[in-house]
């Protein structure tokens, strides 16, 4: 729906999700690039993009 309202295509957009499964496996499963904020400090695929602290975001963008 966010995408439609913004009239983008998921290959044009990056998800940034706290929670890996429905946050970034969901967005990866449509297209879109991912950012995971891992302030959990979960363990998870090294293939993934991750940030701990939300002032690292600006570098992924």
């Amino acid at each position: 729906m966010a995408l439609k309202k913004a009239n983008v295509s998921s290959n044009q957009s990056i998800m940034i999700g706290d929670t890996f499964e429905a946050d970034i496996l969901g967005a990866e499963a449509v297209g879109m690039q991912t950012l995971y904020y891992n302030y959990r400090k979960e363990e998870i695929p090294q293939k993934y993009k991750l940030v701990n602290h939300l002032l690292e975001i600006k570098s992924h963008l």
